[in-house]
């Protein structure tokens, strides 16, 4: 969904425009790197051009979309949110995942027992190389066989509950890092990096595998915390169950 560049990228965080992101996520998602004609947006989002046309107007005019000779591209930007945090991840991420039932196509997690101001510097580390690597695999253009994935980078300095499933405790340190987030104690600890990609599958692992190898190598790092990342296949309408 997002093109690589070396330059900051825009911050957005005003509610008109959360509320665009989250209600469009599907459309948003269909039109991708772009540019993407009217055409292949109506087969991608199985509707009318009719009832399209608005809705691209209106992302259009609050900045979330661009219009180009050839179609529609995304604007590439960071969008913040920390009220509804737990909601965000729970909508977006853990009930699409748990409606699925689909392991991710991989999983890496890391507890550490040093000083929690050391996740600052592993999070700086990894804006620097494998969140820019990851967002400039996925911004290649959308293939044939392009299937949506959430991609997950989060930590939390909370306890997270010993549990015999890798899996449990992954969703566990989600939650842990919504929460933080949510309720304003972050600072620079608590993490949550969600990403949902139409990439090809073979992308998918790739993705996948790089986030591992970060994981890997942090094993010697002092900090305290615990640290996931995940690639999970995901289907249906994030849009739908937004609303529900």
């Amino acid at each position: 969904m997002s093109a690589s560049t070396d330059t900051p990228l825009p911050r957005r965080s005003d509610e008109m425009t959360w509320e665009l992101l989250r209600d469009e996520w599907d459309l948003l998602l269909a039109v991708g790197t772009g540019p993407t004609g009217l055409e292949t947006l109506v087969r991608r989002v199985e509707t009318s051009a009719e009832s399209l046309s608005p809705r691209l107007e209106l992302l259009t005019r609050y900045g979330l979309l661009k219009k180009d000779p050839g179609g529609w591209c995304l604007v590439t930007a960071v969008y913040e949110r920390r009220e509804a945090m737990s909601s965000y991840v729970r909508e977006l991420v853990l009930d699409r995942v748990g409606a699925s039932a689909t392991p991710p196509l991989e999983l890496a997690i890391l507890t550490g027992d040093g000083e929690a101001a050391g996740l600052k510097q592993l999070h700086l580390t990894a804006d620097e190389t494998v969140l820019k690597e990851v967002v400039g695999i996925a911004s290649a253009p959308e293939p044939d066989d392009a299937a949506n994935f959430v991609v997950v980078f989060a930590a939390t300095t909370l306890p997270v509950s010993p549990t015999d499933s890798r899996l449990q405790c992954a969703l566990g340190a989600l939650r842990g890092a919504a929460l933080q987030r949510a309720q304003g104690q972050a600072d620079g600890l608590a993490r949550m990096w969600v990403a949902e990609m139409r990439v090809s599958p073979d992308v998918a692992f790739l993705i996948g595998e790089r986030l591992a190898d970060f994981v890997d190598t942090q094993e010697t790092t002092s900090f305290g915390g615990t640290l996931v990342t995940a690639v999970w296949p995901v289907s249906g309408s994030s849009r739908r169950e937004v609303q529900n």
